[in-house]
């Protein structure tokens, strides 16, 4: 790759010593991830589909803000609430005679965003975000994105 960009690259180091947890290496900082997909809700690692779904939640929520604080519209409050649902979860787990893969296949993400800001002004903001936002362009082209955007005053 050309040096020219190199501040574009993004990497990561994982390394995993047993099945249900890696340890993943960014920059200067590390973090641990679960299985790669869990189905109990009591599980105390985090599994790395759920880190996907943070970090599209994440993506959105700051792009969302830079949008906003270039356009000079306040935000009070903002939480997006991002749930996927896979193709067949089952092909994860192995199950015999099972079809499909255990692929995302959709995301629905909710964006409650609080503000005195007109809601013309807002959507604005969001169309400059959604265009902006690099995992959720990334997976737009790949998952069906579903968006509800709820404004309040």
């Amino acid at each position: 790759m050309s040096d020219s960009r190199s501040w574009a690259l993004v990497s990561a180091r994982v390394k995993s010593t047993e099945a249900t947890r890696s340890t993943a290496f960014v920059r200067k900082g590390r973090f641990d991830a679960g299985r790669p997909l869990t189905f109990a809700r009591e599980d105390p690692e985090t599994s790395a589909m759920e880190y996907l779904a943070a970090s599209v939640a994440a993506d959105i929520a700051g792009t969302l803000r830079k949008a906003a604080r270039e356009r000079r519209v306040e935000i009070d409050e903002l939480e997006v609430v991002a749930q996927g649902e896979l193709d067949n979860a089952l092909m994860f787990l192995g199950v015999i005679g099972e079809e499909g893969e255990p692929s995302l296949k959709s995301l629905s993400l909710k964006i409650y965003l609080s503000t005195d800001a007109e809601e013309s002004a807002v959507r604005a903001v969001w169309d400059i975000a959604r265009e902006r936002s690099p995992l959720f362009t990334t997976l737009r082209r790949a998952v069906d994105l579903q968006v509800d955007l709820q404004i309040s005053h």
